[in-house]
């Protein structure tokens, strides 16, 4: 199916969509009968606006379904392309592959959009696309929004790419059990992004696996977090690529644990970096810290350290940890010693993971 500005599919409340039938329409694999809609639309006609092949309605919720397509954004002519969908309301979107197109403009491409509702997003393969500037994989703000078990692709945007970024999250949000994968850009590059807003939010992301991507002049980071409301981000694996690459920048409060976190390339590698003035409630427990270079927790010279610093790991680093007076650390007898933090059981031994590749505890394993 070929859609255009004037001719494009729109979902409205009560009526699903699945795709992937036979020509008879007694078989249902999406693998085997792909039902494939794409964006055609020249897409310097929508300049200041938005170029989709799928838009849902605002009224829908998650009994409204698109299930089994494969979306395509335009690649056509030099705009700015929104991508596969642009999701209003707050439906189901799943066991979809959905590509993002292409973009020459500083609004880049996004596989998928998202207007400050509530979308369950599940089963998913998403690409950002291909964009001059900047590509996502999800984009936008989100009321409550659930973004699981998908394959999710930052795209390859030449100056920088995301495979999510929320920049406005109200109520809960979970990002749970993704596959993330993140290419080379310009400047910064992003596993996830969010903002948690307001102080009574939070953002749940767990048991995803997220790189940071990498980067020739600027930074990779594979999870950023900021605003007054909540992170907890716990059992995720979390691997640091770039030449200047973060594990997690922390920029709100909530609580940090079970992750492992490894990599680290350079001297310029942090596995945690706490930039928030305003922390007042932040635990970092049970974590796995095991970078090749850099330093394993830093705090900014004007943020406030955690309130609970226990039972990490953190080995490997040449420095353990920078506390707020940038004095650096490297014994871990003086981690679980810090004044102005809760710190104890913090200690620095290889954690024996299965592989290089694979960051599984094994019976070996201290901790």
């Amino acid at each position: 199916y070929e859609a255009n500005m004037d001719n494009r599919i729109t979902l409205t409340e009560g009526k699903s969509i699945y795709g992937g039938y036979s020509s008879d329409y007694q078989v249902r694999d999406p693998a085997a009968y792909p039902t494939v809609i794409t964006d055609v639309t020249d897409l310097s006609m929508g300049v200041g606006g938005d170029v989709t092949p799928v838009l849902v309605d605002s009224n829908t919720t998650p009994a409204t379904v698109l299930d089994g397509f494969t979306i395509n954004g335009s690649t056509i002519g030099i705009g700015s392309s929104v991508g596969a969908i642009l999701i209003n309301g707050s439906p189901t979107i799943s066991n979809n592959i959905i590509n993002g197109g292409g973009s020459d403009l500083i609004d880049g491409s996004r596989a998928i959009t998202i207007y400050n509702t509530g979308p369950v997003i599940k089963n998913n393969t998403i690409d950002g696309g291909n964009a001059l500037m900047v590509s996502y994989g999800i984009w936008g703000g989100t009321d409550g929004a659930i973004i699981s078990n998908n394959t999710i692709g930052s795209g390859a945007g030449r100056d920088g790419v995301t495979a999510i970024h929320l920049s406005d999250c109200t109520n809960v949000t979970t990002i749970r059990n993704n596959s993330i994968s993140v290419g080379h850009g310009i400047v910064d590059t992003y596993g996830i992004v969010v903002t948690v807003i307001p102080a009574n939010a939070s953002v749940i992301i767990e048991a995803n696996t997220i790189p940071g991507g990498t980067s020739t002049n600027m930074d990779s980071t594979s999870i950023s977090s900021t605003g007054d409301g909540k992170l907890i981000a716990r059992n995720n694996t979390i691997v640091l690529e770039g030449a200047r690459s973060y594990g997690i920048t922390i920029g709100s409060n909530g609580v940090i644990s079970n992750n492992t976190i490894v990599g680290g390339v350079s001297e310029f590698s942090w596995g945690m970096y706490i930039h928030y003035h305003k922390i007042v409630n932040l635990a970092v427990q049970n974590n796995i810290i095991d970078l090749t270079n850099g330093t394993c927790i830093a705090e900014s010279s004007d943020s406030t350290g955690p309130s609970l610093l226990k039972n990490n790991d953190l080995t490997g680093c040449p420095t353990l940890y920078i506390d707020e007076s940038q004095a650096n650390i490297k014994n871990i007898d003086d981690v679980n010693a810090l004044s102005e933090t809760d710190a104890s059981g913090n200690i620095s031994i290889p954690p024996n993971l299965d592989s290089a590749e694979d960051y599984r505890l094994t019976v070996a394993s201290p901790v």
